[in-house]
């Protein structure tokens, strides 16, 4: 989803919820909504249309953001 998309639709307790377990500076929490994982394609959806180029070696998990603002 777009920016404007995501701060329209994902609210601050939605961006905590869905940032379990990562570090990040939730007192910035209502400037980082556009950036929320909701706001993003789902990357194992995209893998797995593109599995004929593409082959899963590593999974990474995210365990700190920052975001300038």
């Amino acid at each position: 989803m777009s920016r404007t998309a995501a701060r329209a639709q994902v609210t601050e307790r939605e961006l905590r919820r869905q940032m379990d377990g990562v570090w990040f500076d939730y007192r910035r929490s209502e400037r980082l909504r556009d950036e929320a994982p909701a706001a993003h394609k789902d990357i194992k959806a995209v893998l797995r249309a593109q599995r004929d180029l593409v082959k899963v070696t590593r999974v990474l998990r995210p365990v700190l953001n920052y975001k300038g603002v």
